[in-house]
């Protein structure tokens, strides 16, 4: 019981990551064929928000052995957020290049975690694929 507690005080963080996410797709959608630097600046501060959330989440959720990967995303959404602000030219072009950018590196950091994930719950201990059982047999 104790660990439950311990864990699930910040759920909502990643509900409300999760609502910002939704507000920049129905944000893009609205300004699809009137994209200005407004519009990027609006995009890029909901980004920001959402990467402060993020590690809001990762940094409460201590006992996570692999919250470093929150960690990650959240210095990538804020990172590119702050991209998008900063650099939003009013233009269609530059912001498809800067948002296909952000989506191919959270897909890496994704796969990247996924991975961990996966070696993990198989017992992987190096990247040869040496389980613990078999270190000590020669």
């Amino acid at each position: 019981m104790k660990m439950k507690n311990l864990i699930a005080p910040r759920w909502w963080l990643m509900i409300a990551r999760g609502i910002l996410y939704m507000l920049i797709g129905a944000t893009m959608f609205v300004f699809a064929t009137t994209y200005s630097v407004q519009s990027g600046q609006l995009i890029g501060f909901i980004a920001i928000l959402a990467g402060v959330l993020q590690l809001l989440f990762s940094v409460s959720n201590r006992l996570d052995k692999n919250n470093i990967w929150g960690i990650l995303h959240g210095v990538t959404d804020v990172g590119f957020g702050i991209a998008i602000a900063v650099f939003s030219k009013g233009t269609i072009e530059g912001f498809v290049d800067m948002l296909g950018f952000w989506a191919m590196m959270y897909a890496f950091l994704q796969a990247i975690q996924a991975m961990y994930a996966f070696m993990g719950a198989r017992g992987v201990r190096g990247a040869a694929g040496i389980s613990s059982s078999r270190e000590g047999s020669s």
